[in-house]
């Protein structure tokens, strides 16, 4: 009669099996196992009846291993410490992370002390050393719609409308400010002249997304002259 596949439930009656083996009977191993005399009794007998063998005597003689039963026993603690060795195995991999992660950024924060981001990266690698970083700068709307797209995981960008498809989360703070070159009219004003209406129909360069850049010339009724992508575009026409 060939041996049936083992299965969970067999690997179940080997541990109880190998409790009571160790205690010398049942009614010993009766109070490690947290269970019933009867129901350990119907266990062996279901692991004798699976195995097709007669593994212990018990009765009132007391209790003793047949020769079937120690040969079972060291193939079962085999067994049972060749699952254990899977188990941390696979542990150990589920906790070890591969692959990529893909983040971009909208500009260069590296100046801004309120970003933590090259400390997060290390963090990040020192816990997941085989996971590769690929890090990008590119503006705001193309972020989200790689995001979408499942091009990125991670996007960094300033916030100023969510989209109700994705999960924002704050990163840190920005002070943003108006900036004019010299020889503007503006430049040598003195900072208490510098109101609102005082900077009104001037002429404006904006970065050309749905940013707060692009939210403060139309709140402030600027004349937007120029679209630029990014931060060191808009320098050379600030400059201009």
């Amino acid at each position: 009669m060939p041996l049936p596949r083992i299965i969970d439930a067999d690997i179940k009656l080997l541990c109880v099996f190998k409790v009571v083996a160790k205690c010398g009977g049942i009614a010993a191993a009766e109070s490690t196992l947290n269970i019933g005399r009867s129901t350990i009794s119907k266990y062996l007998a279901d692991l004798e009846h699976r195995l097709g063998l007669r593994l212990c005597d018990r009765g009132p003689a007391g209790f003793a291993l047949t020769k079937a039963g120690e040969r079972v026993l060291a193939a079962g603690e085999s067994l049972l410490a060749a699952v254990g060795t899977f188990q941390e195995a696979v542990s150990e991999v589920r906790r070890k992370l591969t692959g990529n992660l893909r983040v971009a950024l909208f500009d260069q924060c590296d100046t801004n002390p309120e970003a933590y981001l090259p400390v997060a990266l290390r963090r990040f690698h020192d816990q997941a050393p085989s996971v590769e970083i690929e890090l990008s700068i590119m503006p705001p709307d193309q972020i989200e719609t790689h995001i979408h797209g499942g091009l990125l995981d991670v996007g960094i960008l300033a916030i100023h409308r969510k989209s109700a498809n994705l999960n924002f989360a704050p990163a840190y703070g920005e002070n943003m400010f108006l900036y004019c070159g010299y020889g503007h009219s503006l430049f040598d004003m003195p900072e208490a002249d510098l109101t609102p209406e005082a900077i009104r129909g001037f002429d404006y360069a904006g970065i050309n997304v749905n940013s707060p850049n692009l939210h403060f010339g139309c709140q402030f009724n600027m004349n937007t002259v120029a679209h630029v992508q990014n931060e060191k575009a808009l320098a050379i026409l600030i400059l201009s």
